[in-house]
């Protein structure tokens, strides 16, 4: 009766297939290992072993049944995943694409498994629909990183058609005024440009600063040393 009892509690409380069929098998050895019993016990004995057995066997096909089930529910879930993947191609913008996806992915794994023969179709299409917007996103990247070294050069030149401007020599205060205007101009210019990379813009804004800087201070000693002689020469007159 003992082998008996355990497939009783194998049918009522196991709910992990693979280790049910496990005891299951090992529980009919047991059975068919058994040696002979009284007579009179053996039809009732053996009825109510294939009750067991056909319960068993009952028990797997209403789980294969509901496992079908949940792939099946799965499979339409992973779909729409999929479909609604495939519509943040036609997003405008990419960080909304993005965000979406990663959204709708961690949607994804919560998502349970689907059936064999569906489980590769499913999972490429998937990835083909993120495939893309990665791609997209690496494609706006390069573009941006083509930009900014656009912009580094343009910027670059702007310091450089800045230093002549610097480097010929000033002796009236006319020619201060005339070079600041296009110093000033210089700068409007170099503002207009849009972002480098931002170590390198850095360092090139560190340039461009510096010239300009040098540029205002000479011309701010030239004014303060011309107001002083203004003022001796007044001073002068006076005497």
């Amino acid at each position: 009766m003992s082998v008996l009892n355990e497939f009783k509690n194998l049918i009522q409380n196991e709910e992990n297939m693979q280790k049910a069929f496990e005891q299951f098998h090992e529980l009919q050895n047991k059975w068919r290992n058994t040696g002979n019993v009284p007579t009179a016990k053996a039809q009732d004995l053996w009825m109510t072993y294939k009750m067991y057995t056909d319960k068993f066997y009952e028990l797997i096909k209403i789980n294969r049944e509901l496992q079908d089930l949940d792939w099946r529910k799965n499979l339409e879930m992973k779909i729409e995943l999929c479909e609604k993947a495939e519509e943040l191609l036609l997003e405008p913008s990419l960080n909304k694409s993005l965000s979406n996806l990663a959204s709708l992915q961690n949607k994804w794994r919560e998502v349970g498994p689907v059936s064999r023969d569906k489980k590769n179709d499913i999972w490429e299409r998937g990835k083909a629909a993120a495939d893309k917007i990665y791609a997209r996103r690496t494609e706006y990247f390069n573009e941006v990183k083509v930009k900014h070294e656009n912009n580094l050069e343009e910027k670059k030149a702007n310091v450089e058609k800045l230093k002549p401007l610097l480097q010929k020599p000033i002796v009236k205060a006319n020619e201060w005024m005339e070079r600041g205007k296009e110093v000033i101009e210089r700068q409007n210019e170099y503002k207009k440009i849009g972002f480098a990379e931002k170590k390198s813009n850095a360092e090139v804004w560190a340039k461009f600063r510096g010239v300009c800087d040098k540029f205002f201070h000479d011309k701010n000693e030239y004014f303060q040393s011309l107001k002083k002689n203004t003022h001796l020469t007044n001073r002068q007159k006076l005497i």
